[in-house]
This record gives C-alpha cells, sequence and structure tokens, in this order.
C-alpha cells in the first residue's frame, strides 16, 4: 500500500497541515529532504483495490495499491499549504547538514518519549534522497482493474475539509 491517508484517519495530511500551521521547524528541513517522493492513496482507493484484490478468481500475486502518481515531499507540503488556504508554503530558508541531524535526532527522541509516530523520521529515512516511496500502479491496473478514483488534491481538499468540521483542525 501506498501513504493512506483521508477520513477518518489522522494519518499523513493532518500531521503535515499541524505542522504547516504552526509553522514547525521541520519545514526548515524541506529543502534538504523535500525531493524524496511518496506515493499517497486515498483511503476509499485503498480499500477499492483491497476488495479487489480478494475476490474470488483474483489473479494472485504481490500488487501495489497506492495513488494515481507519487510525488516530491515538497509537493505534497506546498498541496496541503494550498489546501489550508495558503498561497504558498512557509519556509524558513535552508540549514546546514549537522543541523539537520541534530533535530532529526532530537525530533526522533521527543516522539518516542511521547509515543508519537514520527512522520518526520519516516520522511527523512535514507540518505541524501536515495530512499524514494514511489511505486507503480501498473500490474494492479492491467491484472485486476485497479484505477484510483480521488486525486490527491481533491483527497487533500476532502481530507482537510472533514478535519475543520470535526474540529481537528481551525477553520
Amino acid at each position: 500500500l501506498g501513504n493512506v491517508y483521508g477520513p477518518p484517519s489522522p494519518a499523513l495530511i493532518l500531521p503535515l497541515a499541524n505542522a504547516i500551521l504552526k509553522r514547525e521547524k521541520l519545514l526548515k528541513l524541506l529543502p534538504a529532504y523535500g525531493e524524496r517522493r511518496v506515493h499517497p492513496v486515498f483511503i476509499d482507493d485503498a480499500v477499492n483495490g483491497i476488495v479487489k484484490a480478494l475476490k474470488p478468481g483474483a489473479p494472485s500475486g504481490i500488487y501495489i495499491i497506492a495513488g494515481e502518481k507519487h510525488v516530491a515531499i515538497e509537493e505534497l507540503f506546498s498541496d496541503i499549504a494550498l489546501g489550508l488556504g495558503m498561497t504558498k508554503l512557509p519556509l524558513f530558508g535552508e540549514t546546514s547538514s549537522v543541523t539537520n541531524a541534530l533535530y532529526l535526532f532530537l525530533h526522533a527522541w521527543r516522539c518516542r518519549l511521547r509515543k508519537r509516530a514520527d512522520l518526520l523520521s519516516y520522511f527523512t529515512a535514507g540518505s541524501y534522497g536515495r530512499i524514494h516511496r514511489a511505486y507503480s500502479i501498473e500490474k494492479a491496473r492491467r491484472d485486476m482493474g485497479y484505477a484510483p478514483q480521488i486525486s490527491l488534491e481533491d483527497g487533500i481538499h476532502m481530507t482537510i475539509e472533514w478535519a475543520k468540521k470535526e474540529g481537528i483542525l481551525p477553520k
């Protein structure tokens, strides 16, 4: 599966939206890690792909269920900022690799102490942009007829609107 997001899950989009709204320091790391790629999939598309794989007579094998496209982390942050009504993503300039490493280390420990998921370490795992989470859905499309229906932009919009309605994000 790609990076699953969408109502009612707080995963992926909402932590990043909160980081943008709070102008957290992790935004400083975007110049260093923003080119890494992730492959989000809206929850409804993920469920539809799994249901197709479980149908009697479905082909067996390993299939990737993900969204239509993979994106650079910086593009994902920018799309979320646009979904929040911002005209551009607030960045704070570049930092040194030593500063980045120290911040990542301290951030990971803070997440462990608070027993929270560490999305930042997930995005920055690997060395200098060599680790991407971008996949091909062609085999699932060809063999099972899998076709994501929700674009990333629409999925972000629906997730943000749901979170505002539920009071998870400010209106």
